[in-house]
């Protein structure tokens, strides 16, 4: 938690030298205008020819990793991420720390934008994200069962992050369940070979989605969709899960790879765009992990290939695997150029829905 108090102080040191745009114009706003506004922002960002917002994963929200990719990023480019991401893992849904929710909000505040996803436990046998071996989602929704009181004291944990988050005026880039086509979590796959099926799927998401929306009235979240691209045939396509337009804002895709053509493989790219909604990178990074050789230029190269695309976001990196952009070679290349956005050059306060 420490780690993530001195990063709270450390952006509100830098907020009195970097002109970060103007928050103080969300106070006149409701949640549910902020929300119209930055998603039609994010909608302008995709069809602007150049254009892409730079993000940042964290960490996890227990603070173990603190603010280190941020904070290193600022010293070596002088740039924070116009994107800060805070991954809800594990047993994490439960035990948010005060200070994490401190430095989103500062961050929020001081011009940034915010995204928080959620990789839980398997509700069904208490194992972690990648145990697929039990998928009888019946359980799940299943009132009194072991199942589906986990499923809601998850939800409810959450719950309170994110209301938390509504109180203070503060819009997240909601992405749950993601990468459900590559079967390695639970949500979407499950054991001897077998899928969740895309109605188990957009259950499980629309059943969040009412509870807290419509039940808990969450106003403050823009829902994202964020398949694995289908790099490989044993995935399922990009749009096999979708839930559907009313449930779903922004569709991200997740792709680790040293060859920009792979985003685009398989249909994954235009599938994506063929859903009407904003697109983005929602996890970016080199595909072979430490040994791969990986440039931060080569992420320049993304609007040009991909040119709906609106932000891209590095994940955090743990041992053995570097995924951060302070990681790589040419940060400074690609924190100033021209086209990427980063904290202190959003307007999105000024857009029309």
């Amino acid at each position: 938690m420490m780690k993530f108090l001195r990063a709270v102080l450390a952006v509100a040191t830098l907020a009195a030298v970097v002109p970060f745009g103007a928050p103080d114009a969300h106070a006149a706003m409701t949640n549910s205008e902020a929300r119209a506004k930055l998603l039609a922002y994010l909608t302008r960002i995709g069809q602007s020819p150049n254009e892409m917002l730079s993000g940042q994963n964290a960490g996890h929200a227990d603070g173990s990793q603190g603010d280190q990719y941020i904070s290193g990023l600022v010293t070596s480019t002088g740039k924070y991420p116009a994107i800060l991401g805070i991954d809800l893992g594990f047993k994490l849904v439960g035990s948010v720390p005060g200070g994490a929710i401190d430095y989103m909000t500062s961050y929020w505040n001081n011009g940034g934008l915010i995204t928080l996803s959620m990789s839980p436990e398997n509700p069904m046998t208490g194992g972690d994200p990648w145990d697929v071996s039990n998928a009888d989602f019946d359980q799940i929704f299943s009132p009194g069962t072991q199942a589906n009181q986990r499923w809601m004291q998850v939800l409810d944990n959450v719950y309170g992050v994110l209301n938390r988050l509504k109180q203070a005026g503060v819009i997240v880039l909601w992405r749950p369940l993601h990468e459900a086509n590559g079967g390695w979590f639970w949500w979407g796959g499950n054991d001897n070979g077998r899928w969740v099926t895309p109605a188990q799927y957009k259950r499980l998401w629309t059943q969040m989605y009412d509870y807290f929306v419509n039940v808990k009235g969450l106003d403050n979240l823009l829902w994202v969709y964020a398949p694995n691209c289908q790099d490989s045939s044993d995935l399922k396509s990009v749009t096999y899960y979708y839930p559907g337009s009313a449930y779903v804002d922004v569709v991200g895709l997740d792709c680790y790879t040293n060859d920009m053509s792979i985003v685009g493989s398989r249909g994954s790219y235009t599938q994506a765009v063929s859903l009407g909604k904003p697109v983005a990178m929602t996890e970016w990074g080199p595909q072979n992990n430490s040994n791969a050789p990986f440039d931060n230029r080569f992420t320049l190269g993304l609007k040009t290939a991909y040119p709906r695309l609106s932000y891209f976001m590095y994940w955090h990196s743990w041992p053995g695997n570097k995924r951060a952009i302070v990681d790589f070679p040419n940060a400074n290349a690609l924190m100033k150029d021209t086209n990427v956005l980063s904290l202190g050059q959003l307007d999105w306060r000024t857009q029309t829905p």
